[in-house]
């Protein structure tokens, strides 16, 4: 897994709260009610967790928290295990993660002291709220929030969820206090799933006045704001169920059912219930808290809108876009794809792959994904940025051929030097203006958590 370095502050309040009894006892007592609460009722293995983490930054034990050690020391593991295989840190990671997002929106606002774990480290972060026994939602999160982001996973396993509308406009005022805590309040109504109510995210300082890095230089506007569409995760079921693939067109005139007469009468009654209610899958909440927390540090707001929400016109003006999904869970994105070099494409059997139309040198026509998503194994995505068509702006699309896949392009698509390495590679030198260009991923992934992802291919679109 990708590895991110924290900032030195979260360390040194770590250590300044080890260095003060009452601020020490304070957080564990918290940490310890945290982990006795119903968020992890079910999971004493991630309340250990949660503690021990903890624990061992305000000890000042920065190198114990490092994924080996941590697999020795809680879990027992020998010395010698292999890390690649047995995820169990990250898994358990990636649950404490969810866990406090399920915790904080419920109690957030009363805590005195929260903690966050960033992803790709096991560093927590310790944040101090003064003003906890008075709650105030306008001085504690920032106005960069999304009122109910409902959630479901990216996978056909899930049948059914109520889930309510989302659309959020970010403010840029709570950045100049030098902290941002972006809210997502996340809800998941499905039996294989984890249930999320809340997700908040820190920024320990703001860069807003400098040079945004490349391809988030031609997104991030002051004077307009970045409009974000997640995607349609029941799509994709609807598809699957009916036999019958839904074009960007039915999709824009809402016939999710192109052909209704071609559909038995029990799967048509199914189709329809699944269709109730405007979703969005899980994995697009983190991608939204990273991008608007992009979009933040250089002043730009964030309007987050649902793909089923969407109109034909909408996306017909001038402005900057990010597309979250591939055309299977979001038909927008084949608006944007359809002169790209690396597309989706679909077998007789309904299973999706990339294929690459202009294969150069060393490159295959088609990359076919190991497993599927929620398994072991190999997975793919694109991450493609590309001029507004006929308007000014641009439009990033972040999208896998399955959850982990859009994930992982998501994370990409943030981390400044990774795109910054990746363009390089795609003949980008230093200052030069990005044109459209696509990059494609491939990640390894297990237990539903995207790990080692490489670049395969960038190529610079000519069009």
């Amino acid at each position: 897994m990708q590895s991110i370095e924290i900032a030195p502050d979260a360390r040194k309040e770590a250590v300044r709260i080890g260095r003060s009894k009452h601020d020490a006892d304070r957080v564990l007592q918290c940490v310890r009610e945290i982990a006795e609460s119903a968020a992890f009722r079910n999971s004493q293995r991630s309340g250990q967790f949660l503690i021990y983490i903890v624990e061992q930054a305000i000890a000042g034990n920065f190198d114990a928290l490092k994924e080996r050690l941590i697999g020795i020391e809680l879990f027992g593991r020998s010395a010698t295990y292999d890390t690649g295989e047995d995820a169990i840190v990250r898994v358990t990671a990636s649950d404490v993660r969810k866990r406090l997002l399920q915790y904080y929106g419920q109690f957030g606002e009363a805590m005195e002291w929260r903690v966050t774990l960033p992803r790709g480290c096991y560093i927590p972060e310790l944040i101090h709220s003064p003003q906890h026994d008075k709650p105030d939602t306008g001085g504690t999160f920032a106005s960069t929030a999304i009122e109910e982001v409902p959630a479901v996973a990216e996978t056909p396993q899930a049948t059914t969820a109520a889930l309510s509308h989302v659309e959020a406009l970010t403010g840029r005022s709570p950045l100049k206090q030098g902290t941002l805590t972006l809210a997502i309040a996340v809800t998941c109504f499905a039996s294989a799933l984890l249930t999320f109510s809340g997700c908040w995210f820190w920024l320990g300082h703001t860069t807003s006045g400098s040079q945004a890095p490349p391809v988030w230089a031609g997104l991030l506007d002051p004077h307009q704001p970045l409009r974000i569409i997640t995607s349609d995760p029941n799509i994709a079921e609807i598809q699957g169920l009916t036999g019958q693939r839904i074009t960007v067109s039915d999709y824009a005139n809402h016939r999710y059912i192109p052909d209704p007469s071609k559909v038995s009468p029990v799967s048509l009654v199914f189709a329809n219930n699944i269709l109730r209610g405007d979703k969005v899958a899980a994995v697009d909440a983190s991608i939204v808290a990273d991008v608007a927390a992009t979009a933040q540090r250089y002043d730009t707001d964030v309007l987050v809108r649902t793909a089923r929400a969407i109109q034909l016109s909408d996306l017909a003006t001038d402005g900057n876009y990010v597309v979250i999904g591939s055309p299977l869970t979001n038909p927008w994105s084949s608006l944007y794809l359809a002169n790209a070099d690396f597309r989706f494409a679909r077998e007789p059997s309904g299973r999706e792959y990339i294929e690459d139309i202009k294969p150069e040198t060393g490159e295959k026509p088609q990359y076919t994904p190991s497993a599927l998503g929620f398994a072991t194994g190999q997975s793919l995505a694109i991450v493609a940025y590309l001029r507004n068509p006929d308007h000014r702006g641009h439009v990033l699309v972040l999208a896998g051929l399955n959850g982990e896949g859009t994930e992982a392009a998501g994370q990409f698509a943030v981390d400044a030097h990774r795109m910054e390495e990746a363009l390089r590679g795609c003949g980008y030198t230093s200052g030069r203006e990005v044109g459209n260009v696509e990059i494609l991923l491939q990640l390894n992934m297990m237990a539903g958590l995207p790990s080692h992802v490489v670049m395969l291919s960038c190529h610079q679109l000519q069009y």
